[in-house]
């Protein structure tokens, strides 16, 4: 039918300390490997920092598709020179493991560090300012599930049948750039 084939999942638990094998991580894992092959989920890493065991759970190796946030950055001034933009790098506060279990991340990175988005207008009063600069993993993740849904459009219309979740996880990470 008309079943939703993506999630994103902009929440995570950083005080796990066994990410990738607590109750969630393999919940999902049974989700898509038994039950729902289908579906696949892409989960924010967290905004604390480098280091080992800092991706937050949910996580898993083959279930999730991990996603850390990546910069935009330019300069405020006049451009002068191509120094002065930063585009592509992994943020610095964003999590980039390895996960407790060795599990090397993030997966993808998608841009978090910055981006505009909309405020309620009731809660700015007027829309001229109902915008705010934002980021993190939480703004990193939907983007990569937007371009996880137009990968699977596209595989759907060259093969018919929507890939699996595990498929969808190897042709997202084969197919970034570095």
């Amino acid at each position: 039918g008309d079943e939703a084939n993506i999630v994103s999942m902009s929440y995570g638990t950083s005080s796990i300390y066994n990410d990738g094998w607590d109750y969630e991580s393999r919940y999902l894992t049974y989700m898509t490997t038994l039950y729902n092959p289908y579906v696949t989920f892409l989960g924010a890493t967290g905004n604390g920092g480098h280091g080992y065991g800092t991706q937050t759970s949910p996580s898993s190796a083959t279930a999730i598709i991990s996603v850390g946030a990546s910069t935009e950055y330019w300069s405020f001034e006049s451009i002068r020179d191509l120094d002065q933009i930063t585009w592509g790098d992994v943020q610095p506060w964003s999590n980039r493991g390895p996960s407790a279990v060795g599990q090397v991340d993030p997966d993808v990175v998608a841009i978090g560090a910055w981006g505009s988005g909309d405020l309620p207008l009731n809660e700015v009063g007027e829309g001229s300012t109902a915008w705010a600069v934002w980021g993190g993993t939480s703004m990193a993740t939907p983007i990569a599930a937007g371009v996880t849904a137009l990968m699977y459009q596209a595989y759907v219309g060259a093969n018919g049948v929507a890939p699996t979740s595990a498929l969808a996880r190897e042709i997202m990470m084969s197919s970034a750039r570095n």
